[in-house]
């Protein structure tokens, strides 16, 4: 006896904390870059599904095993050993019960949204207006009429007609298929100095007193407001990753500590830091930060 796992309209347990941020979806297609819009159901055939795509490999080593081991069971006459074909064919059952039963649950009123928009741009997924966050932990399966999305604590299925914009093919040809089901993106090729000015926006967005940056917009400094009401200027230079780093951090670039200024230096207003800093911010242009 055995008890088959029934959803019955509950939303799976999301940690937005962990692999989301607050970052709003990118406009409609701009500048001829592809756009893909899709729809993901977590729903009871989602259910089904997170259980079929767990359980199948259980089933398919212990039905290999089985068949492996009737062999010598029949030639030496040892037929109890043919029991050990309960294991996969409970399990078997178990994987078609629980696709029956949740197939066809119907989501209860008032339990929530059980559609999400999914929107790929850029090497980026975006989940309702917020950016998927720990992309090394998507996992994509492949069927027939639709593809199976997992993402760190939660997973939805989308058909092949829930695509609003772009198509199943199109999406796929932007991954890369990974051991286990894991997938990258691949990342679209960009001029040198359209990374810089896509990566130059984190600088924008800074909380400082001042910023100032480089004319090739690769090194920044600025002057911030420690906790205890000091001020200090802190040196950031920017990364660019090569086709090897894109796949493995799926990122274009990212800003580091400078080394060169290693000493961190405390001043009682901004304006001290600015005067004591004349000679490191030469070169350098102060730009206005969004506030």
């Amino acid at each position: 006896m055995f008890l088959i796992p029934v959803y019955f309209g509950m939303k799976p347990k999301n940690k937005k904390s962990e692999y989301e941020s607050e970052l709003s979806v990118p406009d409609t297609k701009k500048d001829g870059i592809m756009k893909i819009e899709m729809t993901g159901s977590n729903d009871g055939k989602a259910f089904a599904l997170y259980y079929a795509v767990k359980l199948i490999p259980f089933f398919t080593g212990s039905f290999i095993l089985s068949v492996m081991i009737m062999i010598p069971a029949l030639i030496f006459k040892v037929y109890c050993l043919l029991f050990l074909f309960i294991l996969p064919g409970v399990l078997f059952l178990f994987i078609i019960g629980v696709w029956i039963v949740n197939s066809y649950c119907i989501s209860l009123p008032g339990k929530g949204n059980f559609s999400h928009e999914f929107c790929f741009k850029n090497g980026t997924l975006f989940k309702d207006g917020k950016t998927v966050r720990d992309r090394r932990r998507i996992k994509i399966h492949k069927f027939k009429k639709f593809l199976f999305l997992e993402l760190e604590n939660s997973f939805y299925r989308v058909g092949n007609k829930d695509f609003s914009c772009g198509s199943r093919k199109e999406f796929l040809a932007q991954l890369k298929f990974l051991k286990g089901g894991y997938v990258c993106f691949n990342l679209e090729d960009k001029a040198k100095d359209k990374i810089i000015e896509m990566l130059f926006e984190h600088v924008r967005s800074i909380e400082a007193e001042k910023v100032f940056c480089s004319d090739d917009k690769t090194r920044i400094k600025y002057i911030y407001r420690n906790n205890n009401g000091t001020y200090s200027l802190v040196s950031e230079r920017l990364i660019i990753a090569d086709e090897m780093e894109r796949v493995i951090t799926q990122r274009y670039g990212w800003w580091v500590p400078d080394s060169t200024d290693a000493m961190l230096s405390l001043y009682g207003t901004a304006e001290e830091a600015l005067k004591d800093n004349k000679t490191e911010l030469a070169g350098f242009k102060e730009i206005t930060p969004h506030r």
